[in-house]
C-alpha cells in the first residue's frame, strides 16, 4: 500500500471536464433563448409604454410601474439569474459525478461531451422556478414597505390640505414647501412604520440573505471538493510516494484482508523510502465504487476516531470495470466498508446510490437483497452483473468466477434482461466464421457460423464453391407452421370422444380458430389434429406465425382457444399446455412426417469436373457412399430424420450466429440428404429435405445486437411488413442451402479419405513455440 504525499493544490488547479465548461454551458443556454426572451420583454415594455401615455386615469402610473418591473426582470434575467444558474449547473454536475461513482466505480473514465452533455437551461426550468420561488418572499416584503411609504405620503397630503402655508418652493398638486413635506412624510412614516418594525423587517431580510449565501457557499465548496476528489491521476508528473510493506495482489481480495484502526498506519523509519510511483499490473476481484465524498488516493489518508466502527479496505481502481487482471496503469485507492447495520439504514433511506459495490455485496450475502433481483434494485444492468458475479463467486466452492477471464464489459445487458437470460454474470464470446459466398435462388449470401469446431467453416466454404460452380442452390418452402400440443382430461371416454368430434367439426374448428386468432395479429391457425389415449385427448395446434419463430405466439393462442372450448365442455381439465404432442426439442416421427416450423427442400447440380477437381472424388463414389452411410447406416441405427452426414453442425452454428434457439436443433436438423447421378451420369444431383427448420427473424435472441448484425448481413433482419413471414422463410432457405454445402464437402472428404488429415491439420491447436532472439553482438575494444 502507498500513501500519496503530493500536494492536493496541484490537483485542484486542473479540474476535470465535469467542472471545466460551465461558461460554455451558460453561453449555450443564453444563446438558445436570448432572442425570444429579449423580444418578448421588449414587446411587453412597448405595450405598457403606450398605455402609460394614455389619458385614462390612474392607468399611466400603473402601466409605467409595470413596465419598470418588466425591465428589471429582464436585467435580472441576464445578470442575477444567470449567475444563480451557474451554481445550479455545478449541483447538476455533482449529481452526474455521484451517479457515475455508483455505476463505474471511478470518475476518471467519463469524458465530457460538451454543453449538450448537461441539461440545458431550456430543459431545467424547474430550477429557475425554485429560484424565483425564493425571491417571491423578498419581493412581497419590498411591496409591503412600498405600501407603508405610500400610505405615509397619503396621510401627509391629507394633513396639510387643511392648513396650507405659502412657500417659495411648491410641488405640483400641493401647497407644502420642500422641508415641510419631507418632515411630515418622515413623521407619518414613523407613525405607520415604527423603527422597531423596520428593524424586524431588516432582520428577516438579513436572515434570508445569510441562509442563501451559506447555501451557495456550501454548494461552491462542495463542488471544489468534488473537483479535487475526482481528479484522475496525473500521468505527466509522477507523485512522490512512500512504500509500506507490499500487499500481495496475486490472490483475490478476501473480506478479512483489512486495515483496522488499531493497526498502525504510519510506516517505520526503515520502511519510509520515497520513490517515483510507476504503473503496475493489478489483480482484483471486483471494482468498488466509492461513496461520494470519500477521498481518493491523491490525498493523504488519515484514520481517525470517526472510523472506529468501519473497516478500511484496500482495493485497486480500474477504469475498465470488467478487466479484472490487466496491465493498465492504476492508482491505489482506499475504501470505507460500512457495517451491515449502516448499509441497511442507508439502503432503506436512499437506496443503493450511496452504497459502493462491496456494501451491496454485503447486503446480498446477508439476504437483504436477492441476487436475482439486482437489476430492479440497482436500476443499472452492468453494475448488477458485476455485483452478482462477486456474490456468486464468493459463495461457490472454487471462488474463481469473480477473477476469471469471463468477460462482462461492453455488452448491452438491457436487451438481455427480461428477454434472453436471468442471473447474468457475463457473456461467452464464440468464434464467428463466414462461409461462402453461396448462391441461393440466384442471390449470393455470406454464411455466418459460430462454432468451436475446426474445419467446419472451411469445409462448408468448399461445399459452397462446388455448389456455386453448378449455378447455386434452388429451394422451396413447402410448409410454414409452428405447433403446440396440450393434453386434456375428461371424466369419461364418451365426453372425450364428443370433444374430439366437436373440434373436427366445422363449427368447432371455426370457434377454435376465431378464439386463437383473437390473441395475435400475425398468427393464423391452419390445422387442428387430435388423438385419444383413453380419456385423455391431445390436440395439436398448428399456425403460421409471420416472421417470428412462433412458440410464444402459438402458446398464447392455444390457451385462449382452450378457454373457449371449456365453455362447451365444462368438465374438461387442461392438464398441461404442452403435452409433448407438439413436439418440441425432441426427435419425433410426427415432426419428420408433418413438419414443424419451416419445411424446406433444396437441390443443386454439380458438374462432374467440379466433383473431381474441387471435391477430389467421383460422382459414383459419392452416390455409393451416401446410400450406404446416410440411408442404410441410419436405418440400421433406427434413426428418425437422421439420414444425413452432419446437418446439425451447420444448422446449430448458424442458429447461434443468428440468435435462434440452439436447443431446437434437435428437430430442426432432421434432414435427408440424397445424391444421384444426372446428365447421363456425368454430373451430381444433390438434394436435402428438412421438414422442421424452426427459425425467426424477430423476438428471442434476434434482439441482441451481434445476432441482429448477422441477420442484417443476410438481409432478413426484423419483420417483413410488405409480406409478413418472408424474412423467416428466406432464413430457412439459406440454412438448408448451407447444410447442403456442408453435407457435400464432408461426404466428399469421406469418399476421398481426407477427413482425418483435414482434422489433424485444422482442428488441433499447436502450443506456441518460444522465439529465441539472438543477443546483439558487442564490438570488441581490443
Amino acid at each position: 500500500m502507498t500513501f500519496d504525499m503530493s500536494s492536493t493544490a496541484s490537483s485542484s488547479k486542473s479540474s476535470p471536464s465535469y467542472f471545466a465548461d460551465t461558461a460554455g454551458t451558460i453561453k449555450f443556454g443564453v444563446t438558445a433563448i436570448k432572442n425570444d426572451w429579449t423580444r418578448n420583454h421588449a414587446i411587453e415594455c412597448a405595450v405598457l409604454l403606450v398605455a402609460a401615455v394614455s389619458a385614462v386615469s390612474r392607468l399611466g402610473e400603473f402601466t409605467a410601474f409595470a413596465g419598470l418591473l418588466i425591465l428589471a426582470d429582464c436585467l435580472a434575467l441576464w445578470a442575477f439569474y444567470v449567475v444563480s444558474y451557474n451554481v445550479i449547473i455545478q449541483l447538476h454536475r455533482i449529481q452526474l459525478a455521484k451517479q457515475q461513482i455508483a455505476e463505474a466505480g471511478t470518475l476518471g473514465d467519463k469524458k465530457d461531451d460538451g454543453p449538450h452533455y448537461l441539461l440545458s437551461p431550456l430543459t431545467k426550468e424547474k430550477y429557475i422556478v425554485r429560484l424565483k420561488a425564493l425571491l417571491i418572499p423578498t419581493l412581497a416584503i419590498l411591496h409591503m414597505i412600498n405600501v407603508v411609504c405610500a400610505q405615509a405620503f397619503y396621510d401627509a397630503m391629507k394633513k396639510r390640505e387643511s392648513t396650507p402655508e405659502p412657500s417659495s418652493l411648491r410641488f405640483a398638486g400641493t401647497d407644502l414647501s420642500d422641508d415641510e413635506l419631507i418632515s411630515d412624510i418622515l413623521m407619518a412614516a414613523e407613525q405607520h412604520h415604527p423603527a422597531d418594525s423596520t428593524a424586524k423587517w431588516l432582520v428577516v431580510i438579513l436572515i434570508i440573505s445569510v441562509l442563501l449565501n451559506v447555501y451557495y457557499m456550501r454548494v461552491i465548496s462542495f463542488a471544489a471538493a468534488a473537483t479535487t476528489h475526482i481528479q484522475p491521476p496525473a500521468a505527466s508528473k509522477p507523485a512522490l510516494k512512500f512504500d509500506l510493506p507490499p500487499v500481495q495482489t496475486e490472490k483475490p481480495f478476501k473480506r478479512g484482508h483489512v486495515i483496522r484502526q488499531s493497526e498502525p498506519c504510519v510506516p517505520s523509519a526503515g520502511q519510509l523510502q520515497p520513490h517515483v510511483l510507476h504503473p503496475r499490473p493489478t489483480h482484483i476481484d471486483i471494482p468498488v465504487t466509492k461513496p461520494f465524498g470519500v477521498a481518493l488516493s491523491e490525498s493523504p489518508v488519515e484514520v481517525t476516531s470517526s472510523t472506529s466502527e468501519r473497516t478500511l479496505v484496500e482495493v485497486e481502481s480500474n477504469s475498465a470495470v470488467t478487466t479484472l487482471a490487466t496491465n493498465t496503469p492504476t492508482a491505489v485507492t482506499t475504501e470505507f466498508l460500512r457495517s451491515f447495520e449502516e448499509c441497511v439504514k442507508t439502503f432503506e433511506t436512499s437506496g443503493t446510490l450511496d452504497l459502493n459495490d462491496e456494501e451491496v455485496v454485503l447486503l446480498c450475502q446477508k439476504g437483504k437483497i436477492a441476487a436475482y433481483a439486482l437489476e430492479k434494485v440497482l436500476g443499472n444492468h452492468a453494475r448488477a452483473v458485476r455485483i452478482r458475479r462477486a456474490v456468486l463467486s464468493r459463495s461457490s466452492r472454487t471462488k474463481s468466477l469473480e477473477t476469471s477471464a469471463l468477460p462482462q464489459a461492453h455488452y448491452d445487458y438491457s436487451r438481455v434482461f427480461g428477454a434472453c437470460c436471468e442471473n447474468v454474470v457475463g457473456y461467452l464470446p464464440l468464434p464467428l466464421g463466414i462461409a461462402g459466398p453461396l448462391i441461393v435462388d440466384g442471390t449470393s449470401y455470406l454464411i455466418p457460423m459460430a462454432t468451436c469446431e475446426g474445419t467446419l467453416v472451411a469445409s462448408t466454404s468448399r461445399g459452397c464453391k462446388a455448389l456455386n460452380a453448378g449455378g447455386g442452390v434452388t429451394t422451396v418452402v413447402t410448409r410454414d407452421r409452428m405447433t403446440r400440443g396440450p393434453v386434456l382430461e375428461f371424466p369419461s371416454l364418451t365426453e372425450a370422444a364428443q370433444a374430439l368430434a366437436w373440434i373436427e367439426s366445422s363449427e368447432g374448428g371455426a370457434t377454435m380458430k376465431e378464439a386463437f386468432e383473437s390473441t395475435t395479429k400475425y398468427g393464423k391457425l391452419v390445422e387442428l389434429s387430435c388423438a385419444l389415449a383413453g380419456r385423455t385427448m391431445y390436440v395439436r395446434f398448428a399456425a403460421s406465425c409471420g416472421d417470428a419463430m412462433g412458440m410464444n405466439m402459438v402458446s398464447k393462442g392455444t390457451e385462449k382457444a382452450l378457454e373457449v372450448m371449456a365453455e362447451y365442455f365444462p368438465s374438461m381439465t387442461v392438464l398441461a399446455l404442452s403435452g409433448n404432442y407438439c413436439i418440441d426439442k425432441k426427435p419425433a416421427a410426427m415432426n419428420w412426417i408433418n413438419g414443424r416450423g419451416k419445411s424446406v427442400v433444396a437441390e443443386a447440380v454439380i458438374p462432374g469436373n467440379v466433383v473431381r477437381t474441387v471435391l477430389k472424388t467421383t460422382v459414383e463414389g459419392l452416390c455409393e457412399l451416401n446410400w450406404k452411410k446416410n440411408f442404410v447406416g441410419s436405418a440400421m441405427a433406427g434413426s428418425i430424420g437422421g439420414f444425413n452426414a452432419h446437418a446439425a453442425n451447420i444448422l446449430t452454428a448458424m442458429f447461434i450466429a443468428t440468435g435462434q434457439d440452439p436447443a431446437q436443433n434437435v428437430e430442426s436438423s432432421m434432414c435427408m440428404t440424397m445424391m444421384q447421378p444426372t446428365n447421363n451420369g456425368q454430373d451430381l444431383l444433390i438434394s436435402v429435405t428438412m421438414p422442421s427448420i424452426e427459425v425467426g427473424t424477430v423476438g428471442g435472441g434476434t434482439i441482441l445486437a451481434p445476432q441482429r448484425a448477422m441477420l442484417e448481413m443476410l438481409g432478413v433482419a426484423g419483420a417483413n411488413n410488405a409480406s409478413p413471414g418472408d424474412n423467416a422463410k428466406q432464413l430457412a432457405r439459406i440454412v438448408a442451402a448451407a447444410v447442403m454445402a456442408g453435407e457435400l464437402s464432408l461426404m466428399s472428404a469421406l469418399a476421398a479419405g481426407h477427413l482425418i488429415k483435414a482434422h489433424m491439420t485444422h482442428n488441433r491447436s499447436v502450443p506456441p513455440t518460444p522465439i529465441e532472439v539472438e543477443a546483439p553482438k558487442v564490438a570488441s575494444l581490443d
